[in-house]
């Protein structure tokens, strides 16, 4: 008994998947060919459900791009590494980068503490390796000393 009304619902709840997929495809075939009459059929159909499935596909371009410079920001300013620590536990940097965007220049490996740089011409296949810059070189031993602190920390058995 329960079984045959467990398997109603799954079969009406295909159904009902398929119809509402079915006119959302419709209606965004319809948007770009006719976009005032399709929002003027669906304000006068009062269908909320596909309102609400066509603003969502017309505002996720829109959704992902802020998504995208959230993520960004957080990159840019070091934040990623510290949440990703915060949410499984543990996570320390190997490598710092040595500039960013079009000023990069290498990055500098905190395990053997060398810069790496990276011939442009080869498109990166060939490696140079040098002392650490000045510049970088405060960063590079704070860095290091996370890792080392983090390594210390850690138990095998866990």
């Amino acid at each position: 008994m329960i079984i045959k009304r467990i398997k109603k619902i799954l079969k009406l709840t295909i159904l009902i998947a398929a119809r509402q997929i079915w006119k959302l495809l419709c209606n965004l075939y319809n948007l770009i060919r006719e976009p005032v009459v399709v929002i003027k059929s669906l304000i006068k159909s009062r269908d909320k459900s596909q309102i609400f499935l066509v603003v969502m596909v017309l505002l996720m371009p829109i959704i992902s791009y802020f998504l995208a410079r959230i993520v960004w920001d957080y990159y840019r300013y070091g934040v990623v590494i510290k949440d990703v620590g915060w949410w499984f536990g543990a996570a320390v940097a190997v490598q710092i980068p040595w500039g960013r965007e079009e000023h990069f220049a290498g990055v500098v490996d905190l395990i053997r503490m060398r810069a790496l740089t990276f011939d442009e011409e080869s498109l990166g296949v060939k490696m140079g390796v040098r002392e650490i810059p000045e510049e970088l070189a405060a960063a590079a031993r704070a860095a290091r000393e996370e890792l080392l602190v983090a390594v210390a920390e850690s138990d095998r058995d866990e």
